[in-house]
């Protein structure tokens, strides 16, 4: 559990509030004393008491909920965990918790799969040709973008990066390599191949395989693919968003 423990003390090194999922309960542990919310919070299922994280998929840190309010983290817990609203309403209410910007949140709001919302994005991508060499600012959010040029997304995204610099430039440096990979939109949203244009040869017999299968004037390169994976629509005991090792390294 080495993850979680350093993950947990860079937590409490913020001051900040977080509830993660234990094997039975879900757990709340805060800065200050919470006496008062006691009720309130034992009565939607919390334990104030320090548990083991549930180890889930063999991923130490899932499903842990930050805030620097206790206010906002409940309000976020409710919705997330519990699902006190449905639709339409607890997608633009979880919008405002999370503090995306509010054209995004409606944008995203209109369509009945999520999925949807990121396909049309990316299709936004390809008709501009940025599916190869985006702003990273797009990649440093988690929401599906209302569109490239959201400006919105573009300060909060440049915001993320800046509040990453100012805690480690280590960090920020691993972080802007990564998204700064080339973001190769395959299937239009459902997959993504992340990887890194190497400046090496390609062997002969390679190029001419390539030429045979994509057609004559196909352009051949070294990558290294950094890390593939799958999108699914739910998210299941059988049905997980799944690497695929065997695509990744040199190529």
């Amino acid at each position: 559990m080495k993850v979680w423990e350093s993950f947990r003390q860079l937590l409490e090194s913020l001051d900040l509030y977080y509830i993660y999922r234990g094997r039975r309960y879900y757990v709340l542990v805060s800065k200050e004393e919470v006496s008062v919310e006691r009720i309130k919070i034992e009565k939607m299922g919390l334990t104030l008491s320090t548990l083991r994280p549930e180890l889930r998929y063999g991923i130490e840190v899932s499903d842990v909920l930050v805030a620097r309010r206790l206010d906002d983290l409940l309000r976020l817990y409710e919705l997330y965990v519990l699902r006190t609203l449905t639709g339409v309403e607890r997608v633009l209410e979880l919008g405002r918790v999370l503090g995306y910007p509010h054209c995004c949140v409606r944008a995203f709001a209109e369509y009945n799969d999520p999925a949807e919302a990121r396909h049309r994005f990316h299709q936004q991508l390809i008709k501009l040709g940025l599916d190869k060499g985006s702003p990273i600012e797009l990649w440093a959010v988690y929401h599906t973008p209302c569109s490239v040029n959201c400006s919105r997304t573009l300060t909060l995204g440049r915001g993320y990066l800046r509040a990453v610099e100012e805690f480690s430039s280590k960090v920020y440096r691993r972080v802007v390599e990564g998204l700064s990979g080339v973001h190769l939109t395959w299937s239009v949203g459902r997959r993504y191949l992340d990887y890194e244009i190497l400046d090496s040869d390609v062997s002969r017999e390679f190029s001419i395989l390539a030429s045979r299968v994509l057609g004559r004037g196909a352009m051949v390169r070294a990558v290294f693919v950094k890390r593939p994976y799958m999108y699914v629509d739910q998210v299941s005991e059988s049905l997980v968003v799944r690497l695929t090792p065997a695509i990744m390294g040199l190529r």
